[in-house]
């Protein structure tokens, strides 16, 4: 899997955040931004997608959704893998759509036991309840081919990233 640093990837694509104080960075950044990093729970963000996305969010360079780990938590791996196809790929779909340049974070705090890298390089999520979920082929399909491992230095992972969904 190829590897990415710096910060572009907060400004297009979608990305997935695991690394719990890179989560906490994005927290205070957007108490602290009108514009610029903007943090919303999960359901505001499904009916932004379904619904239109809100004019104030123009001028939005980062859209930090939270509760995706949450939801996946507490469902079996075949309503997980419906959830992130169905529901979460659609916020990415729709954001593509409207912006070229703002970035979809999920954020996706987790003990980094629960997530692996299978040799055909899918994100994999153990699920609580046992199972499991690949989280990149279910929420970026196709283009999970182009996925990249976030580097904030040269042993530490925070996240993996989608510049765009075919």
């Amino acid at each position: 899997m190829k590897r990415i640093g710096g910060t572009s990837w907060m400004r297009q694509g979608s990305t997935v955040i695991t690394h719990l104080e890179t989560a906490s960075m994005l927290l205070a950044q957007a108490g602290q931004s009108a514009d610029g990093v903007r943090l919303e729970p999960l359901r505001t963000a499904l009916r932004w997608a379904a619904e239109g996305w809100p004019a104030e969010l123009a001028n939005v360079s980062t859209l930090v959704v939270n509760g995706l780990s949450a939801v996946l938590d507490r469902c079996t791996p075949e309503d997980s893998a419906e959830f992130l196809r169905t529901k979460a790929k659609l916020i990415i779909r729709r954001s593509q759509e409207q912006w070229t340049r703002t970035g979809i974070l999920f954020l996706f705090p987790t003990h980094p036991s629960t997530l692996s890298v299978d040799l055909d390089d899918r994100v994999i999520y153990r699920l609580p309840g046992g199972g499991s979920v690949a989280l990149s082929h279910e929420l970026w399909n196709g283009a999970a081919k182009d996925l990249r491992e976030i580097h904030a230095d040269v042993d530490t992972i925070i996240g993996y990233h989608v510049l765009r969904l075919s």
